[in-house]
């Protein structure tokens, strides 16, 4: 690796000597990473598709016009090996992407490279480039490939487990005096339609690509996105770090773990069980709102220092002092003096952001518009300044603050640069770390969100979809745009309910049943992976019921910095869990009118807030009709039942109610108390209401009785909204 990194680095340097004296640094973004897309005793496939793709997309980001490769010359060398002396003497035709090394030694690891080069023009240029392709992990196998177990399938989806496999993996690694440390696992399933042999090529290949990564010590995968009445081939790619405490080696073990003739079921159910198409390219897109700028924190090693203090209502940024003495800081091209900006910064997404605009140079949309308002000339200083002061700023606020030059030395220039500093807040601002804390003080805690589970027979549906959406929704957390895990694992354990449901230390040891089972101690967790949130469960015992723990993780964002929750739902079988129940005083162990179903999904900000009883009304919760489960009752939510006084100062603030299930007329009656009644006004808009609060609302709880005619067999249903201004 060290040998790796040092040709790349003599790489970079010569770039960056021979460009510097004209532009700025711009390391090129493409992903030169193949992927070894079969293996066996003796053979290694490698695949540069995607690499190779990568590139060219690369030239068209750089305005050439015209590209094509030379040539691609393979090397490769067992482990541990010099790089630098790797010979490249295989040419392989330019129209492949593919190359098969054959002759190799079992149970060893190789370094594989592809030497490229790519002649480009632009209408204004002609020239070369010439880089490698590398693998980052390449194996060859030992003995036979291992065996995943059937465990169930619907219409669309199929569940395989190999946990069995795994310990075989790990027996086999003990043998050989090595201590097994960390899996890496992705996997890949292919429709048997021409044949099992080509399937189980096309498996193997989407798993060596990594299309679909799973957990450290994940046994079971779910797959979707299936045919009715098809069969499939499912493989696993499996890598075990391990380490010889005898001779302090360190050693990698690869196997493919494989199962065919998978047979789905007859019903397409593909809208209960969704499926989302795997990424099958590398994203390298560089920030398309960026528009060309070339924006550069101020940590960036190229770009331009600077240092700031800060007041209740100033923040002062200072380029008397750069990384390099000799560094003059000038107007940019086309202007004559400095240019600067400020805004406040607004939480976001950063990774829907990167989605949407491309993750490379993509500094989020605090920058951009900072940017924006540097090149429309918000603040201006003469040349020789040597410092700014933003003024009339908020106290306790977070900005964002940019400047527009150009610099120059000895050893090069840039025309025009946009150095910024995100985060920067004014006296009397909470710290990162004091945030943190509020959140986690201030957030409902998960086991207050039901999920929903369809018991029949031996198998169960389970549901979080409504429990993870409120949870992310609730005020605490979506100020901070909270949203799933991309990329995580959901981890699921469950265990029965005891007969005897009001005793209260048998439940409460289903639940640490439940909870164990979920660690994953023994490969027996089920798993679920980003971004789905329901599963099918199989052999359960038809005469009982249970309950399930499932762990998620939850991302948000403070500033575009990601940070993250783990945290456990609770779904009963009998409706409610216990732990919920314990909290707001409920009965537990009622068991739910639906046969075979439970869990509420209930907001559990909404602890009671609704204020209604009797048929066709609810208690207790933001969502009436899943603590119901009645078919024939609107299914009416709120947003939240909180509203910032601290927001309400600055501009007015609104909550939504949504109504499913009925097509009935809404209508909606404040009844708040005479002071506060007609405070907020309300608006109907298809299925949804908009409360809005107006700026400067006095604290307070406010009131509003929603009703849903009867319509098309749905009852006339009655809901009552507490909201409360604090």
């Amino acid at each position: 690796m060290y040998q790796n990194c040092r040709r790349l680095l003599l790489s970079v340097t010569a770039i960056f000597c021979s460009l510097i004296f004209f532009y700025p640094i711009h390391v090129n973004a493409y992903n030169n990473i193949m992927h070894v897309v079969d293996a066996t005793d003796t053979t290694i496939t490698i695949d540069w598709s995607m690499a190779a793709d990568d590139a060219f997309e690369d030239q068209k980001a750089d305005g050439n016009t015209k590209y094509k490769y030379d040539y691609f010359k393979v090397g490769y060398m067992a482990n541990p090996c010099d790089r630098n002396k790797m010979k490249h003497n295989i040419s392989v035709d330019t129209k492949k992407r593919q190359y098969t090394i054959k002759g190799l030694k079992p149970d060893t690891e190789y370094s594989i490279e592809v030497d490229w080069k790519i002649s480009h023009s632009s209408p204004k240029t002609t020239g070369s480039t010439v880089h490698n392709f590398q693998v980052l992990d390449a194996a060859t196998t030992s003995g036979s490939n291992k065996t995943a177990k059937f465990v169930g399938s619907t219409g669309t989806t199929a569940t395989v487990e190999f946990g069995e496999a795994l310990k075989e993996i790990e027996s086999e690694c003990r043998e050989k005096n090595y201590t097994p440390g960390t899996y890496t696992v992705s996997v890949g399933y292919a429709d048997q339609a021409e044949g099992t042999d080509a399937a189980l090529k096309k498996a193997k290949e989407i798993a060596g690509k990594k299309y679909y990564k799973i957990g450290n010590k994940q046994a079971f995968y779910n797959m979707r996105g299936l045919k009715p009445k098809h069969s499939y081939t499912f493989v696993a790619a499996v890598w075990l770090g391990a380490s010889n405490g005898n001779t302090g080696s360190y050693k990698k073990f690869f196997k493919y773990v494989q199962l065919s003739d998978i047979k789905t079921k007859d019903m397409d159910d593909s809208a209960i069980y969704n499926s989302v198409e795997p990424q099958t390219k590398f994203d390298s897109r560089k920030d398309s709102d960026a528009a060309g700028r070339y924006l550069s924190s101020t940590y960036d090693s190229y770009g331009v220092t600077l240092a700031t203090t800060v007041t209740a209502n100033t923040i002062t940024i200072d380029w008397s002092k750069q990384k390099q003495s000799d560094r003059k800081i000038k107007a940019a091209k086309d202007e004559k003096k400095l240019c600067f900006a400020i805004v406040e910064d607004e939480q976001y997404d950063a990774d829907a952001d990167r989605q949407k605009y491309g993750p490379n140079y993509n500094y989020g949309p605090n920058v951009r518009k900072a940017a924006k308002k540097a090149d429309a000339h918000q603040f201006q200083a003469d040349v020789s300044t040597k410092s700014f002061t933003f003024s009339g700023l908020k106290p306790a606020t977070s900005y964002t603050v940019i400047m527009k030059c150009g610099w120059e030395n000895k050893s090069g220039f840039s025309e025009k640069i946009y150095p910024f500093l995100t985060h920067i807040c004014t006296e009397g601002a909470k710290t990162d770390d004091e945030i943190q804390s509020h959140v986690t003080k201030d957030k409902v805690i998960a086991y207050m969100y039901d999920g929903v589970v369809k018991h029949q027979g031996t198998e169960a549906h389970l549901d979080w979809t409504n429990a993870i959406k409120n949870y992310c929704g609730q005020t605490v957390l979506s100020e901070y745009c909270a949203r799933p895990g991309i990329d995580s694992v959901t981890d699921i354990g469950y265990a029965k309910l005891p007969a005897d449901l009001k005793n209260a230390n048998a439940v409460k040891a289903s639940y640490k049943a439940a909870e164990k089972m979920l660690k994953n101690t023994d490969y027996n967790a089920l798993a679920v992976n980003y971004p789905y949130s329901n599963t099918r469960i199989y052999n359960l015992d038809p005469s009982a019921k249970y309950v399930f723990a499932v762990r998620f993780t939850t991302y948000w964002y403070l500033c575009g910095t990601r940070r993250s929750f783990t945290d456990i739902f609770y779904v009963d079988e009998t409706g409610i869990n216990y732990y919920k129940a314990s909290k707001i005083g409920a009965s537990y162990g009622v068991t739910s009118s639906e046969s075979g179903q439970g869990g509420s999904g209930s907001s559990g900000e909404s602890t009671g807030a609704g204020s209604s009883s009797g048929s066709g009304k609810s208690s207790g919760s933001n969502v009436n009709a899943e603590n119901a489960k009645a078919k024939d009752l609107a299914q009416i939510s709120c947003s939240s039942n909180k509203v910032s006084h601290k927001k309400l100062k600055k501009k007015a603030q609104t909550v939504t109610i949504k109504v499913d299930n009925s097509k009935g007329k809404i209508t909606v009656k404040d009844v708040s108390s005479k002071k506060n009644r007609k405070v907020a006004t309300v608006s109907v808009k298809g299925r949804k209401v908009t409360v809005k609060f107006k700026k400067g609302t006095s604290k307070g709880v406010y009131k509003f009785k929603v009703t849903v005619g009867a319509k098309d067999g749905i009852k006339k249903t009655t809901e009552t909204f507490k909201i409360k201004v604090g």
